[in-house]
């Protein structure tokens, strides 16, 4: 899946920001939170008072609900910048020419990734779904914190791609308007170049020693590092779980994200990474996540079987992952299911696999998810 950015420098319109923001808060439980907040300070006046909707305003920062809200944009307004840049760099030539060439990539990648994957499924004798028996869906339900009991039936198939696959396909992309056999340029030159980082032949505009040293400085040397340094005071221990309360106190993602910049105790991460994700599971999310369930198990997919694969080659027999093997079924296994992760194809230029089923001429995005596992995907979910 291949992203695109600007070499050019391309600001985001504010208004278009805002806009978009409001559409998409609209009807949310974020905006219903904060209307509920907003009403009963209303029903806590008695009277009419002229200033009622001053008054609110005014008392809505002291909520839970602002707060949430507050983060909420926080995180969205991340989604919405990258949306509005890549509707823009589409629609606008880029330093060098059009983005052509990088479609053209994409797309011959994802035939030879369908073509191997349907070849290997012809010669195996693999259906793409199926129906499972019975008994196997009912022990699947009833083991499903100990999927690896289930799925521990060795396979002949093997993962469609690999990391080093894809690194070759991508050393091979080059523009077709750079002259690959000058690298020497300045900023100020007319014919703007770019350095030669690595084995990729891409424009790419990277940032300089200044601008990387000022990007990472959380991790200078001068900076302890918890969970990074081997070696550092008892003091800075206390020092960090005490920041670590205070922040999940404060309830605010901007904190917790400068927070993070400098490790957390292991006690603190998943209160304190949460915070900063904004996650915070629902009774909808736990329905939703029992639905994607039972698709597994009434139904297997082939991606199921690339999953099975995935894990036992790398998370079983690694001595650091093995334990996690369970969880990692646990995860992977409805994420293949989840046809929301296709909104992520709205920026990038990928576009999702399609099957035909049989006796059917409309096709379909297989698997829901829109992403066919590959070698080392596992160690995404852990």
């Amino acid at each position: 899946m291949i992203r695109i950015r600007s070499c050019a420098k391309s600001e985001v319109n504010q208004k278009a920001l805002s806009e978009e923001l409001l559409r998409r808060i609209q009807g949310s439980p974020t905006e219903l939170h904060l209307l509920q907040d907003a009403l009963q300070s209303v029903h806590n006046f008695e009277g009419n008072p002229k200033n009622l909707e001053k008054i609110v305003l005014g008392l809505l920062p002291n909520t839970e609900s602002y707060q949430n809200l507050k983060n909420w944009v926080f995180q969205e307004k991340e989604k919405v910048i990258s949306s509005l840049r890549y509707d823009w760099i589409v629609s606008e030539p880029s330093t060098f020419g059009s983005w052509s060439y990088l479609q053209k990539a994409q797309a011959n990648w994802e035939r030879k990734m369908l073509r191997s994957l349907n070849v290997m499924c012809q010669e195996l004798g693999i259906r793409l779904a199926v129906r499972r028996d019975p008994k196997q869906s009912e022990a699947i339900l009833q083991n499903w914190t100990e999927l690896s009991l289930v799925f521990n039936k060795p396979s002949i198939i093997k993962p469609v791609f690999g990391p080093k696959d894809l690194l070759e396909v991508l050393i091979c992309i080059k523009h077709p308007n750079m002259k690959y056999t000058t690298r020497v340029g300045t900023d100020n030159s007319s014919n703007m170049s770019f350095p030669n980082w690595g084995s990729f032949n891409l424009p790419i505009r990277v940032k300089d020693i200044t601008a990387l040293t000022e990007f990472f400085s959380p991790l200078s040397i001068d900076q302890p590092q918890y969970g990074i340094d081997e070696l550092f005071s008892p003091l800075f221990g206390l020092t960090r779980e005490q920041e670590a309360e205070q922040v999940i106190r404060s309830k605010s993602s901007a904190a917790a994200q400068v927070y993070l910049q400098r490790g957390c105790p292991l006690g603190y991460r998943a209160q304190v990474w949460s915070l900063y994700l904004n996650v915070q599971v629902t009774e909808a999310d736990v329905l939703y996540y029992n639905q994607l369930k039972l698709r597994i198990a009434e139904e297997e997919c082939m991606t199921d079987q690339l999953v099975c694969k995935e894990v036992q080659l790398t998370a079983s027999n690694d001595e650091m992952h093995f334990v996690f093997c369970d969880y990692t079924y646990q995860v992977l296994l409805p994420f293949t299911r989840d046809a929301t992760i296709q909104e992520h194809f709205k920026t990038t230029l990928a576009s999702a696999p399609r099957a035909v089923a049989r006796q059917s001429y409309e096709s379909m995005v297989f698997p829901p998810s829109g992403v066919i596992p590959f070698h080392g995907f596992s160690m995404y979910g852990k």
